[in-house]
């Protein structure tokens, strides 16, 4: 039998909202280096990065083997947004505008507090 089995369940976590210049003069790898795994999301145009890491779950916490957050778009917001990702080859502010988009459809699925 093969297949993937996992040796522990992680969680993650959106909640960290930070300026860039405090990400980009700060000390990333000890931002990154106490959990099972992390990254930092880069909003160029509103000079701010999102922390996303993952952290091991107590086993016996939960029956569940794992945890995701995601977020979506509505059909609406994903046209405009390749239409604009696909224009921004030509004109920065179609960038500016789909990573508005973006920002603010994950600020209303919950994983991005704004502020």
């Amino acid at each position: 039998m093969s297949g993937l089995w996992c040796t522990v369940i992680l969680g993650a976590n959106w909640e960290a909202r930070l300026n860039e210049k405090d990400v980009l003069d700060g000390d990333i790898y000890g931002m990154i280096a106490p959990y099972a795994t992390a990254n930092l999301w880069w909003w160029p145009y509103k000079r701010k990065f999102h922390h996303r890491y993952y952290d091991v779950v107590p086993a016996n916490s939960t029956a569940q083997q794992g945890f995701q957050n995601t977020f979506s778009v509505t059909q609406l917001e994903a046209t405009a947004a390749i239409t604009m990702l696909n224009s921004g080859k030509y004109l920065a502010t179609s960038n500016m505008l789909a990573e508005e988009i973006f920002f603010w459809a994950m600020v209303r699925a919950g994983h991005l507090q704004y502020g």
